[in-house]
């Protein structure tokens, strides 16, 4: 008996959880369908006004930006957001699908190659800043010859040879 009621709880575990996946690969889909179906649509209208122009966008960032601007849109605004970015009826869909491809995407980002560039983008960061103190200390030193001069009467100009 014990058995039985063992088998049928993993059942019922297997069963949901393969539910769970069926359902997040369909918020994945609607995610991944609405940026593409936005980002071309976007594509046309840009390249029909900039012919022969380079065009650089994203429509993934702006399709996260504007699914959240359209959870706060009411009535025809809303039904006009989600028309023009090809959203789902239920918005909870599209958060759902964009929340895991963030995710995927960010757990992309800590790979070994990307570690050394962020190491070596934080030694440049060390260093801009070591060279903006050196300018300010410059420039704090300027500034308070120039007042230690002007105390004295003697401006800006070079001694006397």
């Amino acid at each position: 008996m014990k058995r039985i009621i063992l088998l049928s709880a993993l059942f019922l575990c297997t069963l949901t959880l393969s539910e769970a996946a069926v359902s997040d690969n369909a918020s994945i889909s609607a995610a991944v369908e609405a940026n593409n179906a936005f980002g071309l649509d976007l594509y046309r209208k840009l390249a029909a006004k900039n012919d022969g122009k380079n065009l650089f966008f994203s429509s993934y960032s702006m399709v996260n930006a504007l699914t959240m601007t359209a959870e706060g849109a009411r009535e025809h605004t809303a039904k006009e957001m989600k028309a023009v970015m090809h959203l789902p009826e239920d918005l909870d869909i599209a958060h759902n699908g964009l929340s895991m491809l963030n995710t995927r995407y960010s757990s992309q980002i800590d790979t070994p190659e990307n570690k050394e560039l962020k190491t070596e983008i934080e030694k440049l960061k060390e260093e801009q800043k070591v060279i903006a103190q050196r300018i300010q200390n410059n420039e704090d030193w300027q500034n308070t010859r120039r007042l230690e001069d002007s105390s004295r009467g003697t401006g800006n100009r070079q001694k006397d040879q």
